[in-house]
């Protein structure tokens, strides 16, 4: 189980980064702020933190397919970027997956 809040710590973590890059400041603050439900030990505060993170991937994959394009407009490589950017989306979703799991549920009543 501490496996599976580190990773989704370090998930919300990236996207903090991401938001502080693009001077988004309140949305980096409430990317840090998101991890703290795991000191809600209810249901829904999971089930949210499990919905909200798979919503940060969602923004990871808008975020990819915008800056793909933008690099292929300007005739620049866009692959590598896509790569890079799409295991980020992966590892996001994978760490939603792992927060359902019987282990997680059991902790939150």
């Amino acid at each position: 189980m501490v496996l599976r809040v580190i990773l989704t710590i370090f998930a919300w973590l990236l996207l903090a980064a991401h938001y502080s890059r693009v001077d988004n400041v309140p949305f980096m603050i409430l990317s840090l702020l998101i991890p703290l439900l795991f000191f809600i030990r209810r249901k829904w505060a999971l089930l949210s933190l499990q919905m909200l993170t798979y919503a940060g991937a969602l923004v990871w994959i808008q975020t990819t397919v915008t800056y793909a394009r933008q690099r292929a407009m300007a005739g620049e490589s866009w692959l590598r970027l896509a790569l890079i950017l799409g295991a980020v989306a992966l590892f996001t979703i994978i760490t939603g997956l792992l927060l359902n799991s019987k282990k997680m549920g059991k902790k939150y009543i």
